[in-house]
């Protein structure tokens, strides 16, 4: 309708007319590029402010899980301490407890890490879509960190692990794993906190067996040394970790 207006305004050699209908046509276009740009900032904008969400969330639940990491491996610290002076003569544990404190110091914990939405950002190439410098900036750090992974790894295959796994009778073994191995910090998924092995458990084992499987532990002479080893390990694990909890700071910055 408007080309055959524009037409017959040219036959007519109306120019006034023709000029505003070219302005109008114009105008037209420009508004409905403009609200085009308009909807798609609108629709990006709703998208950065739902992987904000998202992220902090994830951080959030990281933080958490973090702190739990770090009470673990005191706790594994501690039981490999104390098995370390029991095995050197240097301080006296009882046999029960000598066993359960030398399993504990093999433990290890590793969890489901929280890092969808920012894996979704990076896949995309979308990590802009964080507005925030500050949180943007923080999560590549920490996402891109591999020490809790390699820290898992370490322990999961520490030497002292080893030789504990190679003299601990089996039977024994099978009863520290289903005693006094990791149990859930909450009624939850392990996933959604963490694990503790700080806490009282008891074997149903005949003393001789006690006896026996301690009696193997002392004569392994490769054992002190592998944990003396496993104690320099996680003591820097530990380190590690109280170091780079201060990357959590910012979140208190987040109101929810």
């Amino acid at each position: 309708m408007l080309l055959r207006r524009v037409i017959d305004h040219i036959k007519a050699q109306n120019w006034t007319a023709v000029t505003l209908d070219f302005v109008v046509v114009v105008l037209g276009v420009f508004i409905g590029f403009q609200a085009s740009n308009w909807n798609d900032e609108r629709l990006e904008l709703q998208k950065a402010y739902a992987f904000d969400d998202r992220l902090i969330a994830d951080m959030r639940a990281e933080a958490v899980l973090y702190g739990d990491t770090e009470t673990y491996y005191r706790s594994v610290l501690h039981n490999a301490e104390a098995t370390l002076l029991a095995l050197t003569d240097e301080n006296e544990l009882d046999d029960h407890q000598l066993l359960v404190s030398a399993f504990r110091a093999t433990q290890f914990f590793w969890y489901s890490r929280r890092r969808a939405a920012y894996d979704e950002l990076e896949a995309t190439g979308d990590l802009n879509l964080i507005f925030d410098d500050q949180l943007r900036e923080t999560a590549i750090l920490y996402y891109n960190a591999d020490f809790i992974d390699k820290m898992s790894e370490n322990s999961e295959n520490s030497l002292y692990k080893i030789e504990f796994g190679k003299t601990a009778p089996p039977k024994v073994h099978q009863q520290l794993r289903e005693r006094c191995g990791g149990r859930a910090l909450t009624e939850e998924n392990f996933a959604d906190r963490g694990v503790t092995i700080d806490y009282e458990c008891a074997l149903d084992l005949p003393a001789e067996d006690i006896v026996e499987a301690v009696a193997a532990l002392k004569q392994n002479d490769a054992l002190a040394p592998a944990l003396r080893l496993r104690i320099a390990d996680v003591s820097t694990a530990i380190a590690n970790l109280a170091e780079n909890k201060r990357l959590f700071d910012f979140l208190r910055e987040y109101d929810w």
